[in-house]
């Protein structure tokens, strides 16, 4: 299966390991909102820029699997996964 560019720039993405850091990249400023466990609160965040690009580096001191954010703009998302410190892009998620 071909995934796109403009696929990739979806709205939903969903981690699927623990990770020490992530940073959204998007094709404009706006805002987007994170839940770190299934049932916790969410977060929103402004994903600031210029007004080609909106961007946010988010580190707490890593998070666990499942968390889960909704980006409000087309955007891509990279993780620093744990314990590996490999760097991933998130596909979105399709449902």
């Amino acid at each position: 299966m071909f995934l796109s560019p403009n696929l990739m720039r979806a709205s939903r993405f969903v981690i699927p390991t623990d990770w020490s850091y992530f940073t959204i990249v998007c094709s404009t400023t706006g805002t987007a909102t994170i839940q770190s466990t299934w049932g916790a609160s969410t977060t929103t965040v402004t994903l600031a820029g210029t007004a080609d690009v909106g961007a946010f580096y988010f580190q707490t001191g890593g998070g666990v699997a499942g968390t889960v954010i909704h980006t409000f703009v087309p955007c891509y998302v990279v993780i620093d996964s744990m314990p590996d410190t490999d760097e991933l892009v998130i596909f979105p998620s399709m449902t």
